[in-house]
């Protein structure tokens, strides 16, 4: 079973983020997917739109659009 790569973000410490607002940032971000997927809008419509506007392939964007939801209960307590 191959391994979860870990992230690791190098940054000036003068500018370090409170570790408050990043779960707040968490949370939104999983309450923003749980919307968009509960929305009438369709992920084939996104996924084309987002293609368009950055080049990304199809297949990363719904990498990331699906796991949205998920990010509030894989990252905190």
């Amino acid at each position: 079973m191959p391994t979860k790569p870990k992230a690791t973000v190098k940054q000036n410490p003068e500018n370090e983020v409170p570790l408050e607002i990043m779960a707040e940032s968490i949370v939104a971000l999983s309450q923003f997917g749980k919307k968009m997927s509960a929305s009438r809008l369709r992920q084939r419509a996104v996924l084309l739109l987002l293609k368009d506007m950055t080049g990304i392939s199809p297949e990363k964007i719904k990498k990331i659009l699906d796991a949205l939801p998920d990010l509030e209960q894989q990252y905190l307590k």
